[in-house]
């Protein structure tokens, strides 16, 4: 996982802070006809435009009007068989002079999709696009769990954790505040005690 930091130096403020970032999967063994898939669009509030287009420019302002390969953009769902990838363009807002925004992007691969989907739940994603080759013949729909997927991911975006950690979930503020009021009440009564 890599984190990008993006701060202001400017000795004035900066508004409307963008960054964007394209990914074109070519998943092996075929390349240039693959599956993508893209979760998380409707969760990440920094997101403002998403579509499977691997080959846009990842400029902030321009891309804005990107239409994608075949679509539906900005929306969460697989696409192929095409020669496409990814497009993510993220708002940050204002930022003050001095002031920094900090996520965190991360590229990685599975041997198959489910260990795709376990490497991301350990990274808590906010927003993800998946790559893999059309070459399954065992499914329907051509995606199948027996071949390499790649992993394009981001975290801190204003989004939602959307794989869970393998073996259990994200812990609820609720069950958070009962653990610490467990313990809080367990050392007042240790130092009860030891008076």
């Amino acid at each position: 996982m890599d984190k990008v930091t993006i701060t202001n130096t400017t000795g004035a403020a900066v508004t409307d802070v963008r960054f964007a970032r394209a990914m074109d999967w070519d998943v092996p063994p075929t390349e240039f006809s693959e599956f993508v898939t893209i979760k998380g669009t409707g969760t990440a509030s920094e997101l403002l435009h998403s579509t499977d287009n691997g080959f846009a420019y990842a400029l902030p302002i321009s891309s804005m009007s990107d239409g994608g390969i075949i679509g539906p953009n900005d929306a969460d769902g697989t696409t192929g068989v095409a020669d496409h990838g990814a497009l993510f363009i993220f708002g940050f807002g204002d930022l003050a002079d001095g002031a920094s925004k900090t996520f965190n992007i991360f590229y990685g691969a599975g041997a198959n999709l489910t260990d795709a989907l376990n490497l991301l739940g350990l990274i808590s994603p906010e927003l993800y696009s998946l790559g893999q080759s059309s070459g399954c013949t065992s499914s329907a729909s051509g995606i199948c769990n027996d071949l390499p997927t790649f992993v394009f991911a981001f975290n801190g975006v204003g989004g939602g954790v959307i794989v869970p950690p393998p073996g259990g979930g994200v812990p609820e503020p609720a069950t958070l505040a009962l653990m610490g009021a467990g313990l809080a009440g367990l050392v007042l009564r240790r130092r009860k005690m030891a008076r």
